[in-house]
């Protein structure tokens, strides 16, 4: 992981205390692959590749995947994530959301 995914990852975890985006990832990784989005697939893959290396900033985010995949539901990441009160159809439209405001500034 570089230096610049391990701010991105500190600055996100500082802005969501909650841990709403926790919650989604371990929520999508409950999720049947088939049933994800795009975007839900390019999130949970890019956690599911940092498995071998963990940071202080990411291991947050893997834990929560790995909650997910283990568990295979997503009650289990409501009791764990219960500080976050959106539910995972909400968390998934706002990552579609902010998906999309990445996707016009790259164009």
């Amino acid at each position: 992981m570089t230096v610049d995914e391990n701010l991105l990852l500190t600055t996100v975890t500082q802005l969501d205390p909650n841990g709403c985006i926790l919650k989604l990832l371990c929520s999508l990784q409950a999720k049947p692959e088939e049933a994800r989005t795009t975007e839900e697939g390019n999130l949970v893959r890019m956690f599911s590749d940092n498995q071998d290396s963990l940071t202080s900033a990411n291991a947050a985010f893997v834990y929560a995947a790995g909650v997910g995949r283990e568990a295979q539901d997503v009650v289990s990441c409501d009791k764990l994530f219960s500080k976050c009160l959106m539910e995972e159809e909400q968390l998934s439209r706002v990552l579609q959301q902010s998906w999309s405001c990445g996707e016009q500034v790259l164009h």
